[in-house]
């Protein structure tokens, strides 16, 4: 027997709605098109592709000196791949907020190859989405975002992203399902029902764009079944839209409070409380001095219907709390002995939230080592044998990849012996010398790995 807890449930605030509009609104009231014609996907592609991002996150490695020589494994995950698309001509773009989460470094990579930092705005792990800025003033091509209401099952649509990084790669197929849930592609408990796709979506499609034969967003893509070919999802756009607002404001979703759990029924269960069917949920608890309590709701009450829309089960029921705003009233239809009953009930913000923590990106390199996304030790001549040097140097103990010193290729455990053909045998001498450069100078670097010499150049 499920029993679900609908305590918590999106709200927005009232000023949210009187800011600048955040996204491209679809350019058009028409239906989205449904013929597929030779050149179709041609012009999608087109049309899209300029504002599809990669975006390239990077971890830093927590390796130290003192593990090089105890592990044959080294440090974090490494960098990551996933997709975003930009919504606001400033910069602003949406992507998974598993795609950015616990990131050390987040960098996009543009339709014309050009590399930009970028900044968190907000983040809602319940939702799975992350709003980010691409850091820069210049004017950026955007997509604009469908109704997501309207997409009907059998819908041909279109998924954009960079999978297994291979960028702005583009697939097809149809909308295979709407309201599928129970899905957690973040690992956390997920406010969002999805629309389920054929379209081929594999890991790196993450946070890319779904989109419809006008080229409008339908959905952001956001999980696959390992197990199954040809069964991927994507958030619909109206549930990102919803929580926007507050993102860009405060940087978080405020969730507000109903104070009520909910069960399942079955057809035994209905029949006793003096139902024909069951459908709906059963309210198996309710908190005291809650909305739902003070909303004359009662244990044993059947709700079937919130804001016009029928529910037939208890998840179906939270959901639609779900999509309510606080401090605003929410029709609720209720069985109560058998008969039916409306009850207006008003969601209270919830107290006490936790907001996700919102990383500091982008920002001015605070030393020498940040700039570069490295960490170094100095080691003396018997450390340098052992790692396959014949004399001291500089041991790379951490690496960011997709830095400067980490895209040219530098590894944990690596020996730096010379920065140009200058000698460097301590850290002192390290700093020194590459002090001596200035912005857009190219520096190289003599390396010993296992051994091998080799050398490797990037620019200050």
């Amino acid at each position: 027997m499920r029993i679900l807890a609908a305590v918590f449930i999106l709200t927005l605030s009232a000023s949210a709605h009187a800011q600048e509009r955040l996204w491209v609104e679809k350019s058009s009231r028409t239906p989205a098109a449904t013929t597929i014609k030779a050149d179709t996907y041609t012009k999608l592609a087109k049309r899209v592709s300029p504002a599809v991002v990669n975006v390239i996150v990077s971890y830093r490695n927590p390796g130290g000196l003192d593990e090089l020589f105890t592990t044959e494994t080294w440090g974090g995950e490494g960098p990551g791949l996933g997709t975003g698309f930009i919504i606001h001509p400033s910069g602003l773009f949406l992507t998974n907020n598993h795609v950015v989460e616990g990131a050390e470094q987040v960098r996009v990579r543009l339709h014309d190859n050009t590399e930009a930092d970028a900044e968190f705005v907000g983040l809602d792990p319940s939702t799975d989405i992350a709003l980010m800025k691409i850091v820069g003033t210049r004017q950026l091509p955007t997509i604009p975002l469908a109704n997501s209401d309207d997409v009907a099952v059998g819908d041909p649509v279109v998924a954009v992203g960079n999978p297994l990084g291979l960028s702005h790669t583009v697939t097809a197929g149809i909308v295979s399902a709407l309201g599928r849930r129970n899905l957690s592609p973040s690992g956390k408990d997920n406010f969002s029902e999805f629309i389920q796709t054929d379209a081929s979506i594999n890991p790196g499609n993450s946070g890319g764009p779904l989109i419809n034969l006008n080229g409008d967003v339908i959905g952001i893509n956001t999980a696959i079944i390992r197990q199954g070919q040809g069964i991927g999802f994507a958030i619909p756009i109206n549930v990102v839209k919803s929580i926007l607002p507050q993102l860009n404001a405060i940087g978080y979703v405020k969730r507000a409070w109903i104070g009520l759990q909910l069960q399942d029924l079955n057809a035994a269960l209905a029949r006793s409380f003096g139902l024909d069917k069951p459908n709906g949920a059963l309210i198996t608890t309710i908190v005291d001095n809650g909305p739902a309590k003070k909303a004359g709701l009662k244990e044993g009450d059947i709700v079937v219907e919130v804001n016009k829309r029928g529910a037939d089960n208890a998840e179906q029921v939270q959901w639609l709390f779900s999509l309510a705003q606080a401090e605003n009233a929410v029709d609720v239809v209720v069985y109560r002995d058998g008969k039916r009953m409306e009850v207006k009930l008003t969601p209270e913000e919830a107290p006490d939230q936790k907001p996700p923590k919102i990383p500091s990106l982008a920002k001015k390199p605070e030393s020498l080592s940040d700039e570069l996304g490295i960490e170094i030790k100095e080691i003396g001549a018997g450390l340098a044998r052992r790692l396959g040097a014949t004399s001291a140097g500089i041991v790379v103990t951490d690496v960011v990849e997709n830095s400067k010193a980490g895209a040219s290729g530098l590894k944990v455990r690596d020996i730096v012996v010379e920065i140009n053909s200058n000698t460097v045998d301590s850290e002192v001498a390290f700093q020194e010398r590459m002090k001596s450069f200035s912005a857009g100078d190219i520096v190289r670097f003599k390396v010993i790995r296992g051994g091998h010499v080799f050398y490797v150049a990037f620019e200050r």
